[in-house]
């Protein structure tokens, strides 16, 4: 029987660099290669649902969100060098997707705060210090929208917030100035956003947008200019996507039971640049907020061995 989930997460910024060296060669390449990740540990717990997982830009702090009930999820804190964890919300409410400001001095996150509980989701922002890793302000609210799971996103410059305003029938993607004020419409989507993902172009002059098409088992991934204007569509697939990057880049996962899971990293023309093969039991993936690198959660369940005497007696755990 099921003993205890171990969430670990992993850090991979080579892969990022042996596929910038795949793409050069890309029309070259018969069939996109298979890259072997090496991981590199930054947060393991036998306890802690760890979620989406955010590294400040200097690298000194990982700010994660952990599940604690069905309707509890809070911000927590820990120093990337080791540590234990520091809470940084609490309260029976739903705390998620928290994302570094590029100033490295507060944290925008998506919550329900804001709706005392209920399903509604608005943008709000965390300011820390960055010497020790503490909250210094209570949480603040973003945006006066109602924001999809696809988060709040700021712009590289840090001077701009992009999310995606939820709504029954469209989608309009705004952004909105970090430091407040009201926000401005850049694209509609013109279908309700299912399996969203929203994320900066690398310059802060786009947007990158991904959805899955209603009615369809596929995504489509788009581009739409930050000052505004509709989206381009760059690509459609039908795998499963799992993250959209600040290049137009995306990641899909391919997963049956008993064999590893693959991961593909995919242009922003939607061809395959490499697979990579992934251990059992991760389950996904997405690009830090330079692009540089993807951040892995594996889950791993173990597996009691008990030994009941045949003369019967105690039974005894020997894992």
């Amino acid at each position: 029987m099921p003993r205890a989930a171990s969430r670990i997460i992993g850090h991979l910024p080579a892969v990022v660099l042996m596929l910038s060296l795949v793409s050069s060669s890309l029309a070259h390449a018969q069939q996109p290669p298979t890259v072997e990740p090496r991981l590199t540990r930054m947060l393991a717990d036998d306890s802690l649902n760890i979620e989406q997982v955010s590294v400040s830009p200097d690298g000194r702090w990982i700010v994660f969100s952990l599940w604690e009930t069905a309707d509890r999820i809070n911000l927590w804190i820990r120093a990337a060098s080791g540590g234990t964890p520091t809470r940084l919300t609490s309260g029976p409410f739903v705390d998620a997707r928290p994302i570094w400001m590029p100033s490295g001095d507060r944290i925008v996150f998506i919550s329900n705060r804001v709706a005392r509980g209920e399903s509604r989701m608005n943008g709000m922002t965390l300011a820390i210090n960055p010497q020790t890793g503490r909250a210094t302000d209570p949480p603040r609210q973003l945006t006066l929208d109602a924001v999809t799971w696809a988060g709040v996103r700021p712009s590289p410059d840090g001077r701009w917030i992009a999310y995606a305003e939820l709504s029954e029938a469209t989608t309009r993607i705004k952004v909105v100035p970090a430091m407040g004020g009201n926000p401005r419409v850049v694209a509609d989507v013109t279908q309700p956003m299912r399996d969203r993902f929203l994320s900066w172009s690398s310059d802060g002059l786009a947007l990158y947008v991904a959805f899955r098409e209603a009615g369809a088992e596929a995504y489509v991934v788009t581009r739409v200019p930050a000052s505004g204007g509709p989206p381009r569509k760059l690509f459609r697939t039908t795998a499963r996507l799992t993250a959209i990057g600040p290049r137009g880049n995306a990641l899909t996962f391919e997963a049956s039971a008993g064999r590893r899971p693959i991961m593909a990293v995919l242009d922003s023309a939607g061809r395959v640049l490499a697979r990579v093969p992934l251990r059992l039991g991760m389950v996904w993936a997405h690009f830090t907020s330079d692009g540089r690198g993807l951040i892995l959660r594996e889950s791993r369940t173990t597996t009691a061995i008990r030994v009941v005497p045949v003369a019967g007696g105690p039974v005894r755990d020997i894992t």
